[in-house]
């Protein structure tokens, strides 16, 4: 503790001036919202989020204050302890006492042999000598009580200034996540230069922060439970979708080629990630309405996804041909987008598998793959040398997709029934259309799959692990059907 410097005092005009200045800005841009000349949905929406976007700030601001008060109350506490023991333990030692630093003990110091020595014979010298080893016996006792008390008083101050600080600290990093500094207009820039193969460190960094989800989001999305995103971080995944509107499904799987062969790892898994997180139903934002209201722009599900992956999932994925062209080998169709079903099951495959669950990209791929199986031919009208089938293809999109429990779940029952009168697979047709899963089901069961069955298999074991599992107890107490058409 000698060498403490004690200088938290610095600290609280500071922390008390960001306080104020956050309850401000909080205040000046409710008042700004509140002043618009609009009306309907759009401003009861707005005005929603700058209330709850207020009250976030003034917890923020809170936290400062809290900061602020650990400060003011550890120079009170420490200060005068700290400057108590600076002034006893250097006049103890200039005494002749030594002080332990270790254990704050005091033992006496002075040469008493010398001293008697020096007495000689002389019994007055020598009593003076022993009172005085006494004397100075029973101050070093004294003063090991009083600086042991003085060392405990100041330890207690410690560990409770430390712990209301890191309180303060922890509320402070919790409600102000990195993720805050994410935006729309960062993400389209990033999306550019991962693009031109010009991406920066902190660019790849930046994507990598707005895929993250905690362990508890992940397992909140494994049993469908609804999770929400800071705003910041929604925006800029929403962003980074809007920029690849443009985009072919081809291209987006290209996106980071021309980068360093780590660094387009980390950005394959990184666009892998958005586009499950922004395609799953259940990532919301605290800016939502509430009261049974959503806002369609910070909810998840198909309308998030690149247009050009939202056209390949809901589309009907293939054409029929002459059936006669076929010839003995069992007709044929056509597949136009067969290179964007093989790239995006390729992207997919580059992301974390904890994240494929419940989203209606993985949704979208299911109910393609059933709908190609049930064309009922053999062949793919294709580029000369390949070799793709309405099996080989279909197998691929299924072994993707086919891990997903929740949607897996949807295909085969259609998926639970939205406040709109809409049930979930719904989104994976056209506008407007009904997803049926009984014919969906058949053609799957029905196809010969010739050899290509490895995602067969795999949906059909995703239904087992579902139909056995808590998550398909919590479903059929909703209302939800839980039979998943596997016999179990």
């Amino acid at each position: 503790m000698m060498f403490w410097n004690v200088d938290m005092g610095s600290v609280v005009p500071k922390a008390e001036a960001i306080a104020t200045g956050i309850r401000d800005a909080a205040d000046e841009m409710h008042k700004t919202v509140d002043g618009m000349n609009w009306s309907g949905d759009g401003r009861h929406g707005a005005e929603g989020r700058a209330d709850r976007e207020r009250a976030q700030m003034r917890l923020v601001a809170d936290a400062f204050d809290d900061l602020a008060a650990a400060c003011r109350y550890g120079q009170a506490a420490l200060g005068p302890l700290v400057a108590t023991a600076r002034q006893r333990v250097p006049n103890l030692r200039e005494a002749g006492f030594e002080v332990d630093d270790a254990d704050w003990s005091v033992r006496d110091g002075y040469n008493y042999q010398a001293a008697l020595d020096a007495a000689g014979t002389d019994q007055k010298l020598i009593d003076q000598v022993n009172t005085l080893q006494s004397t100075r016996a029973n101050e070093a006792a004294n003063q090991t009580v009083v600086l042991q008390r003085l060392a405990a008083d100041l330890g207690w101050a410690d560990d409770t200034t430390a712990t209301a600080i890191r309180t303060a600290l922890d509320s402070i990093e919790q409600l102000t996540p990195a993720t805050s500094g994410l935006n729309p207009t960062v993400a389209a820039q990033d999306e550019a230069a991962l693009r031109n193969g010009t991406a920066t460190p902190a660019q790849i960094e930046r994507l990598q922060l707005a895929t993250h989800l905690t362990q508890q989001q992940l397992d909140d999305l494994l049993v469908g439970k609804q999770v929400d995103l800071p705003q910041g971080q929604f925006d800029y995944l929403r962003g980074f979708m809007r920029s690849m509107d443009t985009m072919s499904v081809t291209d987006i799987q290209k996106l980071g080629d021309g980068l360093p062969a780590d660094q387009q790892q980390t950005v394959r898994a990184g666009v892998a990630d958005a586009l499950q997180i922004m395609s799953n139903p259940e990532i919301e934002t605290a800016g939502n309405p509430g009261n049974g209201k959503q806002t369609l722009e910070d909810t998840g599900g198909m309308a998030m996804l690149p247009t050009q992956i939202r056209t390949l999932l809901t589309e009907k994925p293939y054409n029929s041909l002459n059936p006669q062209r076929g010839g003995g080998a069992g007709g044929v169709i056509s597949v136009p987008r067969m290179g964007d079903f093989n790239a995006l099951t390729d992207v997919l495959g580059k992301g974390n598998p904890s994240l494929a669950q419940g989203t209606d990209i993985d949704r979208g791929l299911l109910k393609q793959s059933a709908e190609i199986a049930g064309s009922n031919v053999k062949n793919i009208q294709s580029p000369w040398g390949s070799t793709e089938t309405p099996s080989s293809l279909a197998d691929k999109m299924l072994g993707r997709a086919g891990i997903d429990h929740l949607a897996v779940h949807d295909l085969l029952t259609g998926g639970a029934q939205l406040p709109d009168g809409t049930h979930r697979m719904d989104v994976t047709v056209t506008p407007g259309g009904k997803y049926n899963p009984e014919s969906h089901i058949g053609n799957l069961l029905n196809h010969n799959w010739e050899g290509h069955d490895a995602g067969m298999a795999t949906v059909l074991g995703t239904a087992g692990e579902f139909a056995t599992s808590p998550i398909a107890a919590q479903h059929a107490e909703s209302g939800e059907p839980a039979d998943t058409g596997t016999g179990k």
